[in-house]
């Protein structure tokens, strides 16, 4: 019985991997071939990693959160879905064709490019901190620099106790995180092409 179980919640879950329609599919393989360093991965987010890490907010105490790398909007979706109705969301993606794609499909989300840009834009929307920052952005892809300029700007816009929630393919980011956030815990999901690691931080 427990091993029925174990595979039926297997299957479940190799379902939900391989929930993005076909042509999201190949729209993230022509993106990511055409800038890996930007993309990531030839797979957008599955379902099951946009549920966990949305599960992951603390929604009592966040009036405003923010989505870096958004993609083909995985994660977006379930943020729309899930957040309590006085919660705002804005959306970066610097790709051009998902940012199209996006603006075309969440239509009522003001929807930005740079996150290397994030306190400078934020601030121009009057906008000086944020309770919650999600991020889909592939920092082991980034140079040195890259990663340390948006990880300031992260920083910048989080008071004490905001959060910052990631998703990485390796666990090469938890000592950088250890060191630039009071508290970093961790959580996986094998329901993810590929597996994928999450960080869930407080500034």
């Amino acid at each position: 019985m427990l091993i029925k179980k174990a595979y039926s919640g297997r299957i479940k879950g190799m379902n939900e991997i391989n929930s993005a329609s076909s042509k999201e599919w190949l729209l993230f393989c022509r993106r990511f071939f055409h800038n890996p360093s930007c993309i990531g991965s030839v797979m957008p987010s599955s379902r099951f990693l946009a549920r966990k890490m949305v599960r992951s907010v603390a929604w009592e105490q966040c009036g405003l959160i923010v989505e870096l790398g958004a993609g083909t909007g995985s994660c977006t979706e379930y943020l729309l879905a899930n957040k309590p109705q006085r919660t705002k969301v804005l959306v970066f993606e610097k790709d051009p064709v998902f940012r199209a794609q996006l603006a075309e499909k969440f239509t009522a989300v003001p929807l930005y490019d740079d996150a290397a840009q994030l306190a400078e834009i934020l601030a121009a929307q009057g906008i000086r901190r944020v309770d919650c920052i999600m991020s889909g952005l592939p920092f082991a892809m980034f140079s040195d620099a890259e990663r340390q300029a948006i990880l300031a700007q992260i920083q910048r816009v989080l008071p004490r106790g905001g959060q910052f929630i990631t998703f990485q393919y390796s666990p090469q980011m938890y000592r950088e995180l250890c060191l630039k956030f009071s508290e970093v815990r961790i959580g996986f999901t094998f329901f993810n092409l590929p597996p994928a690691i999450i960080y869930s931080c407080r500034r």
